[in-house]
Formats: structure tokens, sequence, C-alpha cells
């Protein structure tokens, strides 16, 4: 149960992040955003829960998978 728990306060800041991309129209993924607000909360409570923890471990064994198409379309934007 903890994962699940932890994936919720991962789809919640991400959330966050497009709430905040659609109001203040900023050229900014929504992502990012949320990551960056969620490592501002983390920052706060000086520790990361580990409903947060045993959620993230699984993404970044994937990371390089989940990076890759983002990578892919700079590259071919570039190209063009």
């Amino acid at each position: 149960m903890p994962v699940l728990s932890g994936f919720l306060w991962l789809i919640s800041y991400w959330l966050i992040g497009e709430v905040v991309i659609h109001f203040t129209a900023l050229p900014i993924s929504s992502g990012v955003i949320g990551m960056l607000l969620l490592c501002a909360t983390l920052a706060v409570r000086g520790r990361v829960p580990t409903s947060i923890a045993a959620a993230a471990q699984p993404l970044i064994a994937l990371l390089a998978m989940l990076i890759m198409p983002g990578v892919v379309g700079v590259f071919l934007s570039l190209a063009s």
C-alpha cells in the first residue's frame, strides 16, 4: 500500500504542475514544475516519506527508457 500512496503523491504534484502551467502559460513542462514543487516540499519537511521512496525506486530503474522519447524528439526537432 505505501507504493500506491507514493504514486498518488507523484501524480498529484504532476497535476499541480499542469494547473500552474495552465494558468501561467509558462513554457516549461508540467512534470518539471511538479517535481520542483515536490522537491521544495520535501526540502521543507526535511525527509522523504517511505511511500514516495517506494514509488520512486522502480521509476529510477526505468529512467533511461522514460527519458529516451523526449531526447529523440529534441534531436529530431533540431535536425529539421
